[in-house]
């Protein structure tokens, strides 16, 4: 746990650098804008910790009334408003809660009004009134007042007044919304893999609380008197009786019935029946539907995997080739949830600035770790990341080739490579290249090949990857396109890359430019001179045509005269 708060410590911190240093949108502060209208002497905020705990007391308590007031209806019709000391506790809460609404300020927008009066008008124009009467004990005075009477507990029915702000918060995304959790939370609790977990929890939840009403509205209203002493041949408790309602009830529900013996009874089990037939249908497809969501990744690169089997088995493709293919969909898979190795995909769906928003976070320790970015302005880092490529290398793949002519510029983003200065020997050789100690060891933020992005020139080492290695390749083209429009960078990040090599180095590299720009001119000038040759022919074609149809034009003239 500490490892991850430190980890999403750190993310944050890079999130700031990135909006600190590039301009990408307006600040906002964090902080919510309050207006300040009356005292805040004792006033609870949406977002303090307390008044959200409170909610959670209020929540456990509204579901609490979903079995206790049935409960006590059905099976505790004797029960004493003074010793019910769940209808006394929730009494009391709910008392406590139209306190605690008089005192929190409420958000209108992105205003929170703490005003006392307004707070008051807008308590009492909205949920107050079914606040009071599910507060009200009366019940309890009932009883207080008229002790003999045995019908006083039927007014605890009144506590169900508060069941549409259940139905209000019976679904998830209302329920983390009534509680204020946190985005970060809102978003693990309605579209993480778990979610679908939870969902499958309160679908069986809701069945038994389904199927705990009808138990009590059996033994309470419909039963026979005798019905109980027909089934236990001894002394029951009220648990029993609560069971063995549950058990008619559930085997109603799944369609079986039990000896019943009036026609009050048995319109009951009809009616338990039918519903029944139609929550068991909700509740299997949802079951099968949740269940098949939660495997879904899994299914998904099972049956990928399958299908690059089935094709790497039609190619006749080596094992030892499958085996790497194999490993690259794992890690991809692993890494970056993809099956089609194009990580991130999402964010060419979204806008340009929330885009260069989301590459400049992954790519921030990248930039902030190499100097050949550090003197540049904001501007132009951010138009060379936004059009860097993304690749990935596996163990012992080379990367560069040393005798080459490079092209592009690499930066890692993961992994780590060595560098070595030998060549790779020719097939039927006896050297080993892989067994030779490397020169160096390149980690993430390092970059190589930049003499690339300059010169026309030929590799001077080897870089191979040891680890599964993630790339931001710039090429040379890119380079150009950007730098074109600021010279300023540009001689800037030429000279970063002049200082890091010597004299002797630049002058076999600007030698190999020259002489490629050379070769290219020459061949240019080849291809040039060829189609200048290919037109001339052209044009002693099109003479040539011409005199023939001129001649053919005489000779149909002539016969036309004989």
């Amino acid at each position: 746990m500490v490892r991850r708060k430190q980890s999403m410590v750190n993310y944050a911190e890079r999130h700031e650098r990135v909006l600190a240093q590039y301009t990408i949108r307006a600040r906002v502060p964090t902080q919510e804008q309050t207006i300040i209208q009356g005292s805040r002497a004792f006033l609870f905020l949406p977002t303090d910790r307390a008044y959200k705990l409170w909610q959670l007391v209020v929540v456990v308590t509204t579901y609490y009334q979903v079995i206790g007031v049935p409960y006590a209806l059905a099976f505790l019709p004797q029960l004493r408003p003074t010793q019910d000391y769940g209808l006394l506790a929730s009494t009391l809460i709910y008392s406590l809660d139209i306190i605690v609404h008089f005192n929190t300020a409420i958000k209108m927008q992105d205003t929170l009004i703490t005003n006392r009066w307004t707070i008051a008008q807008v308590y009492l124009s909205t949920s107050f009134i079914v606040d009071f009467i599910a507060a009200m004990p009366v019940d309890l005075l009932l009883f207080i007042v008229n002790y003999h009477e045995s019908n006083w507990h039927y007014f605890s029915i009144l506590k169900v007044a508060r069941f549409p702000h259940l139905v209000r918060i019976s679904t998830i995304g209302n329920l983390v919304d009534f509680l204020r959790l946190r985005p970060e939370r809102k978003r693990w609790f309605l579209y993480s893999r778990y979610a679908h977990l939870i969902r499958l929890l309160l679908c069986l939840v809701m069945l038994a609380v389904i199927i705990h009403i009808l138990a009590c509205i059996w033994y309470g209203f419909v039963a026979d008197e005798n019905w109980v002493e027909d089934m236990f041949a001894t002394n029951t408790t009220v648990i029993d009786i609560y069971l063995l309602s549950y058990y008619y009830t559930l085997t109603a529900v799944m369609g079986q019935t039990i000896s019943m013996q009036s026609n009050k009874e048995y319109v009951f089990s009809t009616v338990v029946i039918v519903i029944g037939s139609l929550l068991i249908a909700v509740v299997y497809g949802n079951v099968a539907v949740l269940i098949s969501n939660f495997y879904e990744d899994q299914n998904s690169f099972k049956h990928k995997m399958e299908s690059l089997f089935s094709s790497m088995n039609l190619m006749r493709l080596p094992k030892e080739l499958q085996k790497r293919i194999v490993l690259y969909y794992q890690i991809m898979y692993e890494r970056h949830g993809t099956l089609n190795g194009h990580p991130q995909a999402f964010t060419k769906e979204l806008s340009s600035n929330l885009s260069t928003e989301v590459e400049l976070f992954l790519r921030m320790n990248m930039i902030t770790r190499t100097p050949l970015f550090h003197e540049c302005t904001s501007k132009v880092v951010q138009e060379l990341i936004m059009r860097l490529k993304f690749q990935v290398y596996l163990p012992q793949d080379c990367i560069v080739v040393r005798g080459e002519v490079g092209h592009d510029m690499y930066f890692i983003a993961s992994g780590y490579c060595e560098v070595r200065n030998a060549a790779i020997p020719k097939a039927g050789s006896s050297s080993s290249f892989i067994d030779e100690p490397p020169e160096a060891i390149l980690t993430q933020g390092d970059y190589f090949g930049e003499l690339a992005l300059l010169f026309d020139c030929k590799r001077m080492a080897t870089i191979v990857a040891k680890s599964f290695t993630e790339l931001c390749v710039l090429s040379r083209k890119v380079y150009i396109a950007v730098m074109d429009k600021y010279p300023e960078d540009r001689a800037v990040i030429e000279q970063t890359i002049r200082s890091k090599y010597n004299g002797q180095v630049l002058q076999d590299a600007i030698a190999q430019h020259a002489k490629n720009k050379h070769l290219v001119y020459e061949h240019d000038a080849a291809v040039i001179n060829c189609l200048n040759k290919l037109n001339e022919r052209l044009l002693q074609v099109e003479d040539g045509m011409a005199e023939l149809g001129s001649r053919l034009a005489s000779l149909v003239a002539a016969r036309k005269k004989s």
